[in-house]
């Protein structure tokens, strides 16, 4: 039998694609098949219950022309596929027009806009919906008396109909947007304050959609906060690390301020224009930021006062600055010297403040982030000696600090105002005086772009402590270790098991290589010759990690060097 004719009553004919398949014009022995696949253009849409029927016609010729047809056919029936939506819900609180699952504001009276966007996510393209529910909780989970419905004349329709059929279709996506004014307290049964929404719908069956829900955060900032270089807060106290001043040691211990741990600092600052002057949402000629920092610290880099329009927090909880719209310039930066007499206690020292004053008519109306780069303005000194858990200054070594003490503890208050409006946050030190047993030192990293400029190596950079490194005591000749030792959290060793005995000699102090990357810092080996004996009763081996990547915050792969102070 020779095929003569192959069609379907929906698809067409379908004989040039059979005769393909086969290779050539069908001829079939007595008792033989052929069978084949076809492949329609498009897709085939039914909606649940609908259903769809084709029959096939086929007709045959045998040898001495005798014709014969037959039909088959095949219904498909559609089955309800449950339909889906989702909702995405952001928040613009501080108005630069840019919405975010999460912003940062300062205290107070805010007009605040959440934005929705409801998207028909349903597998069938015949499932058009109809939104049945889109609420909001208004921040208060627990209250549906509250609760704000953007279907019942609250939320502001912007656009995502595009066939204007009042249907949410496949793929479609509508937006709106709501706005009210919040009363925001830092620290209050709604900070941070979490508005969560949810969205539902029916197709054309009435079946109904999942319930979407989305939240967006407002996170209420306390208007000053003191960080670490990192922009992360460290709670309230931080260390002075003394260690052995080796050069004074004589019969009374002196120490030298080597570091403070955190090793530099922040002071952040949150406002807006209607936090100040005539409350009228911008910043005027007349309208002023007094940030009062107290003794000793001091400015870091040429470069100090940053503000951003914006600002984020990472996983960390650490501040994340938004785009910079404004810096201070030098004429924000001072010294040590700078600071006056402003208690009255007839002495520069401990209780004195150093103001700094910022014109806000320079800053963009808006939601402002200010932070400034501070230093504890007394590290690297030395003379100190200790007394119980006090540092008391020896003029005869440091004649410049005379008279000076550092208190265990002293409170160190840090205060901003705008306009009379104050807030400010305290922190106090913990002295940590370090032991030595022959042989000590610190290892520390350098070369964070702390002050932003590009350069990760330049004397604005930050330095902070390498907690866990390995430092090891070798003889000169470096064929016997002699001793190891860990770096504390402050960065300080000392060799705890080896004692030098007999006339003068050189040592070799060496820091092990880090590969592993602990604490996300890897760095390479680096080693140190130091003398002891004699007049030298000490052997330091300092070391410093340089930063080479230029990547702060990631992992720092670093070249170690011996670097000798004391």
């Amino acid at each position: 039998v020779t095929i003569t004719a192959l069609s379907d009553d929906k698809l067409g004919n379908l004989l040039a694609a059979a005769e393909t398949a086969y290779g050539g014009p069908i001829t079939l022995a007595s008792g033989a098949s052929f069978g084949f696949d076809y492949n329609p253009a498009g897709d085939l849409v039914l909606d649940g219950g609908e259903t769809y029927k084709n029959t096939v016609t086929v007709t045959g010729k045998d040898d001495e022309g005798t014709e014969d047809s037959d039909t088959d056919d095949h219904t498909i029936t559609g089955t309800d596929v449950a339909p889906a939506i989702a909702v995405d819900k952001l928040v613009d609180a501080n108005g630069d027009s840019i919405f975010s699952d999460a912003e940062w504001m300062s205290p107070g009276s805010h007009e605040v806009t959440f934005k929705y966007t409801v998207t028909n996510t349903s597998l069938a393209s015949t499932d058009p919906l109809t939104l049945k529910k889109l609420l909001d909780d208004n921040g208060t989970p627990d209250d549906a008396t509250d609760d704000i419905n953007l279907l019942a004349g609250y939320g502001t329709f912007s656009g995502g109909d595009t066939n204007d059929n009042g249907l949410i279709d496949r793929g479609e996506s509508w937006v709106y947007t709501y706005t009210q004014t919040l009363d925001l307290v830092d620290g209050g049964p709604q900070d941070p304050r979490i508005n969560t929404v949810t969205a539902q719908g029916k197709d054309d069956e009435q079946t109904p959609t999942n319930e979407a829900t989305d939240t967006a955060t407002i996170h209420v900032l306390t208007p000053g906060v003191v960080t670490n270089s990192s922009l992360c807060d460290f709670g309230d106290t931080f260390d002075l690390v003394f260690t052995p001043d080796m050069k004074n040691w004589g019969t009374t211990p002196h120490y030298k301020l080597s570091d403070s741990n955190p090793g530099q600092f922040y002071y952040n600052l949150f406002f807006t224009p209607q936090d100040v002057g005539d409350f009228d949402g911008e910043f005027e000629a007349n309208e002023w930021v007094t940030i009062d920092i107290p003794y000793p610290f001091v400015t870091q880099g040429a470069n100090p006062l940053h503000a951003y329009s914006s600002v984020t927090t990472n996983e960390h909880g650490c501040f994340v600055p938004g785009t910079e719209i404004f810096n201070g310039g030098s004429g924000m930066a001072f010294t040590l010297g700078q600071y006056t007499d402003t208690n009255g206690d007839g002495k520069v020292g401990f209780g004195d403040t150093y103001s700094l004053k910022v014109n806000l008519d320079q800053l963009p109306d808006g939601f402002v982030y200010m932070n400034i780069h501070l230093d504890y303005g007394l590290e690297k000194q030395n003379g100190w000696t200790k007394s119980g858990e006090s540092a008391i200054n020896d003029p005869a070594v440091n004649p410049v600090l005379s008279g000076i003490s550092i208190v265990e503890p002293t409170s160190h208050t840090f205060s901003s105002s705008i306009d009379g409006t104050a807030d400010n946050d305290t922190i106090v030190n913990d002295n940590v005086f370090k032991s030595v047993k022959g042989f000590g030192g610190m290892a520390e990293i350098k070369g964070l772009d702390a002050n932003r400029d590009g350069d990760f190596l330049d004397a604005d950079d930050i330095t902070f402590p390498v907690a866990g490194a390995k430092v090891e005591l070798w003889n000169k000749a470096g064929t016997t270790k002699l001793d190891t030792a860990f770096t504390d959290q402050d960065g300080w060793y000392f060799m705890p098991n080896f004692v030098h005995k007999g006339k003068t000699t050189d040592y070799m102090v060496k820091l092990v290589a880090d590969s592993a990357g602990a604490d996300g810092i890897t760095y390479a080996a680096a080693q140190k010759t130091t003398t002891i004996g004699g007049s030298d009763k000490f052997g330091e081996g300092y070391f410093f990690v340089d930063d080479t990547t230029g990547t702060p915050g990631v992992e720092l792969v670093g070249i170690a060097s011996p670097e000798a102070f004391g």
